[in-house]
């Protein structure tokens, strides 16, 4: 568990460091499937999951969306490594499962 917590914290300490340098392009390709596909997917292919938990009315998180996740470098790391997802953390029927499983509180 921790190695996936340190893993995690330094694929955001990344997103984080490099939305200064977003712009146009691919970005991060969002899966649109569930958490157990995911699951699936990504233990066949070797990578980690990344879940985008939002809402529609998170500023920050918008401004992520607008800029980090649309970087063309942020997606080439992100795309090669990671499976990622997007939930919309008061609408999506996976919310209740990720809230819970992985603490997600704010």
């Amino acid at each position: 568990m921790k190695k996936v917590v340190g893993i995690l914290f330094v694929a955001v300490a990344a997103v984080l460091m490099m939305s200064s340098f977003a712009g146009k392009g691919s970005g991060i390709e969002f899966s649109k499937i569930t958490l157990e596909s995911a699951k699936k997917k990504a233990s066949k292919s070797g990578k980690l999951i990344f879940i985008d938990a939002y809402t529609d009315w998170c500023g920050p998180c918008k401004r992520m969306a607008a800029t980090t996740f649309k970087d063309p470098e942020v997606g080439k790391l992100f795309n090669k490594n990671f499976v990622s997802l997007k939930v919309e953390m008061e609408k999506d029927d996976d919310r209740r499962e990720i809230a819970k499983r992985y603490r997600v509180s704010a």
